[in-house]
């Protein structure tokens, strides 16, 4: 049986709770979203999701 992947993906972007947003930067531009109205996009009886939520920060060089 063939599959239906649905994937919405944010880059470099911000979570703030306390106002319910993500805010992703672009190089041009900010956009922010609702996140509870893109986690609604998922929603369902039946539905079931993988979740993964993934920080990506620069390492820093060791000194030797």
């Amino acid at each position: 049986m063939a599959d239906y992947n649905h994937t919405i993906s944010f880059k470099k972007s911000q979570l703030d709770l306390e106002e319910g947003t993500i805010t992703e930067f672009k190089r041009d531009s900010t956009l922010t979203y609702r996140l509870l109205d893109e986690l609604k996009k998922f929603e369902g009886e039946g539905r079931l999701i993988d979740l993964t939520i993934k920080e990506v920060t620069e390492l820093e060089p060791s000194e030797e």
